[in-house]
């Protein structure tokens, strides 16, 4: 009958041995981390300390090359596990950086008020109101000095148009003025020939009257 002894190294492990827990399951056992790639497992510096099946013939040569290099070969596996290491806080990093960057979207309001940005956007539509009539200024004062300029020769047209209209109007008056006189003393003339020709035809038949009186007599 053979008996195994094992030698735990803390209090902990034991305990945990004597509860008949699975250390493939407990997260700050070698073997869970070395399951899920949180440290370096396949790598050509474990291979002295590979189990192998078939016994390894002693070579004195071979022995004092390896112990002479165990240093170097220490350094040199602590320099990949860090590296491993670095490479698994670097996700780390980006994930917990999309996780701070949801968080803040999702509580935006409580870092920033929603009526900051208003107030933003008039300060700057102020701004921008302020530089484009800067802007906008001469070119204004140019129009309108042209506008001006049009419209006092617009009035001056106007007021010559007006005074032309004027006289010839009063012409106008004056010809028909004219006429009417001119239809007046043609009347009268007309009136006045009725007349003699109506004193005239009276003298002649008084004087008929007169002859025809006297031969009777």
């Amino acid at each position: 009958m053979t008996v195994a002894i094992f030698k735990f190294c803390t209090s902990k492990c034991r305990k945990n041995f004597q509860h008949k827990r699975n250390p493939r399951k407990a997260r700050w056992t070698k073997s869970f981390r070395k399951l899920n790639g949180k440290e370096l497992t396949s790598d050509a510096t474990f291979e002295f300390e590979r189990r192998r099946n078939i016994p390894i013939k002693y070579n004195r040569e071979k022995w004092s090359t390896v112990v002479s290099n165990l240093e170097t070969i220490a350094s040199i596996r602590h320099k990949r596990e860090s590296k491993v290491v670095l490479d698994r806080l670097k996700v780390d990093k980006k994930v917990k950086l999309a996780q701070a960057k949801f968080l803040v979207r999702k509580h935006i309001a409580v870092i920033k008020s929603p009526a900051a940005g208003l107030k933003l956007a008039k300060k700057v539509t102020k701004k921008d109101t302020e530089e484009e009539m800067d802007e906008v200024e001469p070119k204004k004062q140019a129009e309108l000095r042209t506008n001006a300029e049009t419209l006092l020769d617009d009035e001056d047209d106007v007021i010559v148009r007006q005074h032309k209209a004027k006289k010839s109007s009063k012409k106008n008056v004056q010809f028909e003025d004219d006429d009417e006189e001119e239809e007046v003393s043609a009347q009268a003339g007309e009136k006045r020939k009725i007349l003699e020709n109506m004193d005239v035809d009276e003298d002649s038949d008084n004087r008929e009257d007169e002859e025809e009186e006297s031969d009777d007599e």
